[in-house]
């Protein structure tokens, strides 16, 4: 299974350098977002007007971040960005995300409450706690692996159109956990978050035996540059691998039918 999925990231990868023109609209893209989201932060809530200011960032930045989201798995899709297609499909992982960004919310409240009963329960003297190892632990599989799995694969369906209108959504719900936790889609996560997460993570913040503002400010910023194209890249074939090997089931006048985005089931497929 490792060898497998490793030989598909590393095509994937290579099939994405090869299209200098579909990564540049992706930066672009991810530019963007980048800059709303810092003029979300600089922004201040002293009057009104800023208050909707401050509303209207955050809407943007929601929309942009859904619309790179569409435009990667459009290219994966359809080999394409067609983008009256992104716009709609944009709208899909909005609706589609509320309900999870809602349910790790209450998760997470619970789990600060469950957590809570067990404080004090370790002596302070240890220098384990392990009731925080633990729920530090949990939390990290929940928020870091579980959730944004899951929400990925939520995302490609709906952008997909599998199974809207005839399939329950206990159904989509059911084909959206097992294609999201197959061994090959929990390893390719896997290695997408060691790209975009942990790499990105160790060039900011690795300490380099160097002084002075002369060496400081340019190293800087070729850090911020390396944390960028490293966040972005590693994103963009995480999501796009996911997208090409997932397999959806969708129910088609009684009939149940495998759709396969690999480029030889799935006749919109031309990317890969």
């Amino acid at each position: 299974m490792l060898k497998p999925t490793i030989q598909t990231m590393i095509a994937t990868a290579r099939r994405l350098w090869q299209r200098p023109g579909m990564l540049a609209v992706f930066a672009t893209l991810y530019a963007v977002l980048i800059a709303t989201l810092y003029a979300f932060a600089m922004a201040s809530e002293a009057s009104f007007a800023q208050v909707l200011l401050t509303l209207l960032l955050s809407l943007a930045a929601s929309l942009e971040f859904m619309m790179l989201q569409a435009a990667i798995i459009d290219n994966a899709q359809n080999g394409t960005i067609n983008w009256p297609r992104i716009l709609r499909n944009s709208l899909k992982l909005v609706k589609v995300t509320l309900p999870v960004i809602i349910f790790s919310v209450a998760l997470f409240l619970v789990l600060n409450r469950w957590e809570s009963g067990f404080t004090g329960a370790t002596s302070s003297q240890q220098s384990l706690h392990w009731p925080a190892l633990l729920f530090s632990t949990l939390r990290w599989l929940l928020f870091g692996i579980t959730l944004p799995l899951a929400t990925i694969h939520l995302w490609i369906q709906a952008a997909g159109g599998i199974g809207e209108k005839k399939t329950s959504i206990l159904r989509r719900g059911r084909t959206v956990l097992s294609n999201a936790f197959t061994p090959a889609s929990v390893l390719t996560y896997t290695i997408g978050l060691v790209l975009f997460a942990l790499v990105p993570y160790a060039i900011l913040f690795l300490q380099l035996p160097l002084k002075g503002a002369r060496t400081d400010f340019p190293i800087l910023i070729g850090r911020l540059v390396l944390v960028f194209l490293t966040t972005l890249f590693g994103w963009v074939l995480t999501v796009t691998a996911s997208a090409q090997n997932i397999v959806a089931t969708d129910s088609v006048d009684g009939e149940d039918a495998a759709v396969k985005f690999n480029g030889r089931v799935h006749r919109r497929s031309q990317f890969v």
